[in-house]
């Protein structure tokens, strides 16, 4: 741990010091900002995607996706599972090689 920094206490950063001499380090800081992490394309509270929040790990805020929130590939379940605001976009493959409409979309 990091010791406490001389002269008054101060509010606590995300810094790996203890800011506010409590004797804990990056402690009390907020952890309801939302984020959401678009490596992989899709849309934030779209479908399957789920907001997540910003943590501190390792001296960095970090977007950390709340459960699974990110885009997979689309697939006929009545979901948007690759978040871009439409269900079971993608046709489904019959046993003939052809394709049709998912049963499940709109």
């Amino acid at each position: 741990m990091e010791p406490c920094l001389p002269g008054a206490p101060g509010p606590e950063s995300c810094d790996g010091v203890d800011n506010s001499c409590n004797g804990l380090v990056d402690d009390g800081l907020p952890t309801d900002a939302r984020c959401f992490n678009n490596l992989l394309g899709g849309l934030p509270g779209r479908g399957a995607c789920t907001y997540g929040a910003y943590r501190c790990i390792e001296r960095r805020w970090t977007c950390v996706t709340l459960g699974t929130g990110l885009p997979q590939s689309e697939v006929c379940n009545g979901r948007d599972d690759d978040c871009n605001g439409l269900v079971d976009e993608i046709p489904e493959r019959q046993p003939d090689g052809t394709e049709r409409p998912c049963p499940s979309a709109p």
